[in-house]
């Protein structure tokens, strides 16, 4: 009985070392290595193999045999694609980029609304004296004029010491000369004394006191 069984294990083991180095029952045998033992469950399945120093557990019969370990079996086809994986934590923020071009010009926005007025400027200086006009031409040679005087006396006043005193033509004459007298001897400073336009003549004088007055006369041609 125990011979025929040390067969049966000889013949497990030549049938595994033929089919790539597997014992029967699952046992993997390096491509090579002597095997001279095996632990042997029960139902004649071999559960472990090695040399002599082989340990077999209580449960397992240690069977001494010989031979060597066949050549390397057929390697198996690929397994199945294994589960996908879990998403990953996102990575850290890359570096800033390299400054853009420079984008294309704009379109022409809207026309705004009118604004509003601005405020009145402050008054210009005065500008400045023309020069002289050109001399004009003699004119014809007139006929016999006649010729009369016209007055105006201005009195000065508390609070409107400057006075003017304006002697008139009659519409349509002509100022030929004029002059102005003052009421006493001081008391006034004459300011001005000429033609004022063509048909008067203007005295303006600065009174010291109220009660003063200047007398404007202007000589007409009668026409």
């Amino acid at each position: 009985m125990k011979m025929s069984r040390k067969l049966r294990i000889f013949a497990m083991l030549l049938v595994a070392t033929m089919a790539g180095g597997l014992l029967a029952g699952g046992v993997a045998i390096a491509q090579g290595k002597t095997v001279s033992h095996v632990c042997l469950a029960n139902n004649g399945k071999v559960k472990k193999a090695g040399d002599d120093t082989l340990k077999c557990s209580k449960k397992l019969t240690k069977v001494a045999i010989s031979g060597t370990t066949g050549a390397r079996g057929v390697a198996g086809t690929d397994g199945a694609d294994g589960a996908r994986g879990a998403r990953g934590t996102a990575g850290a923020d890359g570096e800033i980029g390299p400054k853009g071009d420079i984008g294309k010009t704009g379109k022409t926005g809207a026309t705004g609304s009118k604004g509003d007025t601005g405020k009145t400027g402050s008054k210009g200086d005065t500008g400045k004296t023309g020069a002289i006009g050109a001399t004009g031409k003699t004119g014809a040679t007139g006929g016999p004029a006649s010729y009369y005087t016209a007055e105006r006396t201005t009195r000065a006043e508390n609070g409107a010491l400057q006075i003017d005193a304006i002697a008139r033509c009659d519409s349509g004459d002509v100022a030929t000369g004029g002059g102005f007298t003052k009421s006493v001897a001081g008391g006034l400073e004459i300011l001005i004394s000429a033609p004022s336009g063509d048909a008067a003549w203007l005295a303006r004088a600065q009174a010291t006191s109220a009660g003063f007055s200047i007398t404007a006369w202007v000589i007409c041609a009668d026409l």
